[in-house]
């Protein structure tokens, strides 16, 4: 039951800090010339700061930072494959278990990488 719980609440999470990161990368791409990384450069926070801060916090949302709705369902799910119910094999579900940690991490680290690449640094120059 925890982990269903906990997979429901995930679902939850995921469908609205989804929404919020698609919604970011359109205002995103409209107030910008060039949509990929390296042509954009970094400074999204010196030269919108409301944005960069909101892409920040639904960047960290979604990785799953404790206390933020990312997090529980990931927790919940991961603790429910670790004590699953008596007729399911341990083992499976340990394997599942170390599987979804490795994706929390993987998470993890493409959203910083993100996040340093466009909000930090200097801004690019505007081209016309």
């Amino acid at each position: 039951p925890v982990g269903v719980n906990g997979a429901l609440f995930a679902n939850v999470a995921h469908g609205l800090i989804t929404g919020l990161l698609f919604f970011l990368a359109g205002a995103i791409k409209v107030r910008h010339p060039h949509a990929d990384m390296p042509s954009m450069g970094g400074g999204l926070l010196a030269t919108m700061p409301r944005l960069g801060s909101v892409l920040t916090f639904a960047s960290i949302a979604s990785l799953g930072l404790p206390g933020l709705a990312g997090f529980w369902g990931e927790m919940l799910a991961l603790y429910g494959a670790f004590q699953p119910a008596n007729p399911l094999p341990r083992g499976l579900f340990l394997t599942y278990m170390v599987i979804g940690g490795l994706g929390a991490v993987l998470t993890a680290a493409y959203f910083v990488v993100m996040l340093s690449r466009v909000t930090h640094g200097r801004p690019r120059a505007a081209r016309p």
